[in-house]
């Protein structure tokens, strides 16, 4: 009998572990980057990550909060989905749960800022994050932001 119960305990650690395998969030996509308000060329890079794949909008141009379309221009490698599927997993839940959409002042002093649009219940959310590190960021935001920096870097020109 305690082998029974064992093998059961067992078969469900396995089977729960498979199950989550969706976005940390109840969305079918996660749309983050980052972008600048003034300049000139690529003002912004975007990527869009669902569950089977991870694409990039290569565009140039410059990113509006209120009009921006994702347009695929490159779907990247399943290295590179790998990747943007750990980042995900790794989401500050005060992000995703909290009603606070901009973190620090992204771009008011031309710094640019990063994104993340995602949406819930058939509502968009977008929140926008300084690239400085302000006061309201939590290190876990600080820390985020840092490993969406680095895969936004290593996957916008390639």
């Amino acid at each position: 009998m305690k082998k029974i119960l064992a093998l059961t305990f067992l078969f469900y650690l396995v089977i729960s572990g498979c199950e989550n395998e969706n976005l940390p969030i109840d969305s079918e996509y996660l749309l983050f980057g980052n972008f600048y308000g003034h300049c000139q060329g690529d003002c912004f890079n975007a990527f869009q990550v669902d569950n089977e794949k991870v694409q990039s909008d290569d565009a140039d141009g410059h990113f509006t909060f209120d009009q921006y379309q994702f347009e695929s221009t490159r779907t990247l490698d399943k290295s590179a989905f790998s990747e943007a599927r750990s980042l995900l997993k790794q989401i500050p839940s005060e992000l995703i749960t909290s009603e606070i959409e901009s973190y620090g002042c992204p771009d008011c002093a031309d710094q640019g800022g990063y994104f993340m649009i995602f949406e819930t219940d058939n509502e968009k959310q977008m929140i926008i994050i300084d690239t400085a590190d302000t006061n309201d960021q939590s290190e876990d935001i600080i820390r985020f932001k840092n490993l969406m920096s680095a895969f936004i870097e290593k996957h916008r020109d390639q």
